[in-house]
């Protein structure tokens, strides 16, 4: 085998060992045709549901010609990210369902979790149904899980807030911008 299609071959492992070494709840997506929400600030926000898994996807559109930082939560949970659950009569839940660090804390102190999303790029994240609960969620109650419950017809919203102005990038060289706003995505009828 010739010395170059060797070192190929050996940089085709190597990245894709990189590949499956990346955290499970936030990975790079190839580009696709998914319907989202309306554009903010050069992002917009998807929402599907895996009912096999029982999982919900979102999926982090980037339209713009520039990387952005996303400020995603605390201790690798996406806190910023929370749903709207509508049931099928037509009333709204007294609050989002989103999810607590608190109780996922891991190590000395709380870590910010930031995604660099390149022009044009698009993240995708998977989030145990399980995960969600009522906001603001008190440490004290009992948790339940109301998405679990869900009945056909009842209708999800996802939502992402940035945070900002300024956060730390992947790379650790340099304070950025954020990105900041609200961004709301497609909506979801529940087979």
């Amino acid at each position: 085998m010739l010395p170059s299609m060797t070192r190929a071959r050996g940089i085709g492992v190597f990245l894709l060992g990189v590949a499956l070494a990346l955290p499970q709840s936030v990975l790079p997506s190839a580009q696709a045709s998914v319907p989202c929400g309306e554009i903010a600030n050069g992002l917009r926000l998807s929402l599907d549901v895996d009912y096999n898994a029982h999982e919900l996807l979102f999926y982090i559109q980037n339209v713009s010609d520039r990387t952005q930082v996303v400020d995603l939560g605390h201790n690798s949970i996406p806190v910023q990210l929370t749903v709207t659950l509508t049931t099928k009569d037509g009333k709204v839940r007294d609050s989002e369902l989103g999810m607590s660090s608190a109780m996922h804390a891991m190590g000395a102190g709380i870590h910010e979790d930031f995604v660099e999303i390149l022009p044009k790029g698009m993240y995708r994240i998977r989030r145990a149904m399980d995960d969600f609960t009522p906001l603001p969620a008190a440490m004290e109650q009992v948790r339940v899980f109301p998405l679990t419950a869900l009945k056909s017809g009842d209708l999800m919203t996802g939502n992402l807030r940035g945070k900002g102005p300024k956060c730390w990038t992947g790379d650790s060289r340099q304070h950025q911008i954020c990105w900041e706003g609200q961004l709301v995505s497609n909506t979801v009828q529940v087979n």
